[in-house]
């Protein structure tokens, strides 16, 4: 069996980034990313607009590498930001696809400041990927208040991974699980989460409208 309760929720792949390239500058890394996230150009064409406005000759692969060290060198930061925490947390998963790649996002939120506290990107709908999103949500915290609600759909997902917390022996917590109805929850969540993921929204009404 695993523990999920022992895997390091902050570790990375080695080897997945480096700022190692050939031609590394932080001048290079800022341009990238402002035309590549900030105005949403794809790789190619960021590659091509530092070469006619910048005369700067890199490859789209090598912007691409910029775009993640970049991810990964502020990863941490958001990880382990301290977000203000209310008595109440919402949480989701919905299905997405990245480069032709299925997967699950996992996502839980606080109800009041609206933070994204957990997050998880899995390959299935299990327990254990619940569990780490969970994890990051309540990391730090020892004790939850009476008044506590945690918020998420039918999904046995969420009560199993509850128990898995109050049997955790280092650090067990009573999460009080609230199951809504599919379509309270999804407008509960969608509510929550439009306001920094517009597209989140959309997912939840497809997903929903042609659930059974």
């Amino acid at each position: 069996n695993i523990n999920f309760f022992k895997i390091d929720i902050d570790s990375l792949p080695k080897n997945a980034s480096s700022l190692k390239f050939r031609k590394q500058s932080a001048h290079i890394m800022g341009l990238c990313l402002t035309y590549h996230v900030n105005l949403g150009l794809s790789l190619r064409k960021t590659a091509q607009a530092l070469r006619d406005i910048h005369n700067i000759h890199i490859s789209h692969t090598m912007v691409a590498n910029y775009a993640r060290t970049a991810a990964l060198l502020v990863k941490p930061f958001v990880d382990n930001f301290n977000y203000p925490k209310s008595d109440t947390f919402i949480a989701d998963e919905t299905y997405i696809k990245v480069k032709g790649v299925k997967g699950y996002l996992w996502l839980i939120m606080d109800a009041i400041s609206r933070s994204i506290i957990g997050y998880r990107v899995s390959d299935n709908r299990g327990v254990g990927a619940c569990i780490m999103a969970m994890r990051m949500a309540f990391k730090n915290i020892t004790e939850l208040p009476k008044t506590f609600r945690f918020i998420a759909d039918g999904y046995p997902a969420y009560p199993l991974a509850a128990q898995q917390f109050a049997l955790n022996e280092d650090n067990p917590l009573t999460i009080a699980l609230f199951s809504t109805p599919k379509i309270l929850q999804t407008q509960i969540v969608a509510n929550a989460f439009c306001t920094l993921c517009p597209c989140f929204n959309d997912k939840l009404s497809i997903r929903h409208k042609h659930s059974p």
